[in-house]
């Protein structure tokens, strides 16, 4: 589960330990693995405009993934290939799938 609302997915982690939560922010945040670790997500989950390789560094180190959203044309394809996150949100899995892996 994802949401921009960070306290419901910090309630979502006392509720139930084993789901996989995520946050999304449509900005690129000063500590993103501070937001992480307060909200008790497993997965930063940004715009694919507002990542970076270095975001995607820090997330890594900090123990999380990034999941970015939404790659939906060849531009955010082409930054998704060059930021490497852990997995893309997307209304085209078929073709962005293809990219991605081309």
């Amino acid at each position: 589960m994802v949401s921009f609302y960070h306290p419901a997915i910090r309630k979502l982690r006392e509720m139930e330990p084993r789901l996989q939560l995520g946050i999304l922010e449509g900005a690129r945040p000063l500590d993103p693995a501070r937001m992480l670790r307060e909200a008790g997500a497993d997965v930063f989950s940004p715009h694919w405009g507002a990542m970076d390789r270095a975001l995607v560094e820090l997330v890594h180190s900090a123990g999380g993934a990034v999941g970015t959203w939404t790659v939906d044309d060849d531009t955010a394809v082409a930054w998704c290939k060059y930021c490497k996150p852990d997995s893309v949100f997307t209304n085209r899995p078929v073709e962005v799938g293809q990219a991605l892996r081309s």
